[in-house]
């Protein structure tokens, strides 16, 4: 019976707490969402805004680039639903969030998951989260710079070989793009829990180096899942770096162990 009430007691315990590092993320979230979407970055148009309620933020200064930027010149985009500007508004509010904040998540995740770590072994949280943070962020630029920009190239260039006008709907566009520059950098963390996984023993890195071709047929198949380019560039570019991350997971993770072994 005692043993019972210390089980249901534990697994309050970490639902508590993870109920409260889920409260910071949201938190910090909704306090940056609210700042990039609300908050002008000029402040005399602020004073002016009762006279003009229309004024330049963050968010829509990062829209513009997106339509500068990863649009090929001569497209036109298409509000062909009423609300879908707000709601591609939100959209890039939250990607631009998700950036941000991307150190705070990462720290709250890992800071649940520490009690489970020795003391020598907390100390990599310095190494770990500016790490995660890095990768995600090299990713979605490799995603905003170079991925997205190639598939919507390669997309309204189809169109104007079937004789189409170069139009896009605009809600269409901005979730392909939110998407894509969320999945690349979402791909590049993958190191970061490869090696978490490692550390707590939960993967082994001979198994990993025994089922190398399977996991790159896999990765390569999810990759062109997540690329819409009907083209191979999108997938090699992303493709390569990954196999490079790969590889440089499974020799950082051998080190682990092998500094784990010394310790026992």
């Amino acid at each position: 019976m005692a043993e019972t009430e210390n089980f249901f007691t534990d697994i309050w315990g970490h639902v508590s707490e993870l109920l409260k590092r889920l409260r910071t993320v949201l938190f910090v979230l909704i306090v940056v969402m609210t700042i990039v979407s609300m908050a002008p970055l000029n402040f005399q148009a602020l004073i002016e805004s009762t006279s003009n309620a229309m004024y330049e933020t963050v968010v829509t200064v990062v829209i513009n680039r997106f339509i500068t930027d990863l649009l090929p010149k001569g497209t036109i985009l298409l509000p062909m639903n009423l609300f879908s500007p707000f709601i591609s508004y939100l959209q890039v509010s939250i990607l631009i969030s998700i950036i941000l904040t991307s150190p705070v998540i990462f720290y709250e995740v890992y800071a649940f998951v520490s009690p489970a770590l020795y003391t020598n072994e907390k100390r990599y949280v310095w190494l770990i989260v500016p790490s995660f943070t890095a990768l995600f962020i090299f990713g979605a630029a490799l995603g905003y710079f170079v991925v997205t920009p190639i598939t919507f190239s390669v997309m309204i260039n189809g169109y104007k070989i079937l004789g189409l006008s170069p139009m896009y709907e605009f809600a269409s566009f901005v979730d392909l793009a939110v998407g894509l520059i969320l999945a690349t950098g979402l791909v590049f963390t993958f190191p970061v829990f490869f090696l978490l996984l490692v550390q707590f023993g939960l993967l082994k890195t001979e198994w990993i180096s025994k089922q190398r071709k399977i996991i790159y047929i896999v990765l390569l198949v999810i990759i062109a899942i997540l690329t819409p380019d009907p083209s191979p560039v999108d997938t090699i570019i992303l493709y390569v770096p990954t196999v490079i991350l790969m590889e440089i997971s499974i020799f950082l993770g051998k080190r682990i162990e092998k500094a784990q072994a010394k310790l026992r």
